[in-house]
């Protein structure tokens, strides 16, 4: 620390005056020059450090308001690099969860078609199968939202191929859900009166494909 000596008409530093008081009345560097007295180290100490935060004020008078601005460029930089880190780890997860979910939500709504299809073939005055998902929903066979009339949601289209009344083997029916597209889904399916659910991640499933 610089060492400071003090001379009998020095001014004291304000800095240890407390508010509305008189330099004169409290401040103990004064009163002990005027007996003649030498001032302590302790009080030599505070007088340095009362002096220089004097004269760092006057030198940098922005300093302190710098420092209470926020954060700096470096700590920016850092906080960005992090929150990339975290974006390149959580967002491919948060993806591949979105497509599972679709990817499932198709396959739930393929397994109601079996049931629905049988229903709507008692029903039925020919005895024949539905040639449209949407039949099955608006006849009340199966529980699905239609938007404008249609079955299809964000991940998957769906349609039921066979041809009902028209279908040479009126035993047999079948039908997909094709997915849009890879990014919302990863896999499309088929479905036929056997119950049985395939899969094809790169193109349109059909009866030759992997059951789930």
């Amino acid at each position: 620390m610089t060492e400071f000596r003090f001379e009998k008409e020095e001014i004291c530093s304000t800095e240890m005056l407390p508010a509305g008081g008189s330099q004169q009345e409290v401040s103990p560097c004064f009163m002990q020059k005027t007996m003649g007295q030498p001032l302590s180290a302790r009080e030599a100490e505070e007088m340095e450090r009362g002096l220089l935060n004097m004269i760092r004020k006057q030198v940098y008078p922005r300093s302190d308001a710098m420092k209470e601005k926020g954060f700096t460029l470096i700590e920016m930089l850092v906080v960005v690099a992090v929150l990339g880190i975290i974006s390149a780890i959580a967002v491919p997860n948060f993806l591949k969860a979105q497509r599972s979910a679709r990817d499932s939500n198709a396959v739930r709504y393929l397994r109601s078609w079996s049931s629905g299809q049988e229903m709507y073939r008692k029903a039925h005055p020919l005895n024949c199968y539905a040639s449209a998902d949407e039949d099955l929903v608006t006849g009340g066979f199966i529980n699905k939202a239609l938007i404008g009339g249609n079955a299809d949601d964000r991940g998957h289209t769906y349609s039921i191929d066979s041809r009902g009344c028209a279908e040479p083997n009126p035993n047999q029916w079948y039908g997909v859900a094709r997915r849009r597209n890879t990014i919302v889904a990863s896999t499309s399916f088929y479905i036929d009166q056997s119950g049985v659910i395939r899969r094809n991640a790169g193109a349109t499933a059909g009866p030759g494909d992997p059951t789930l």
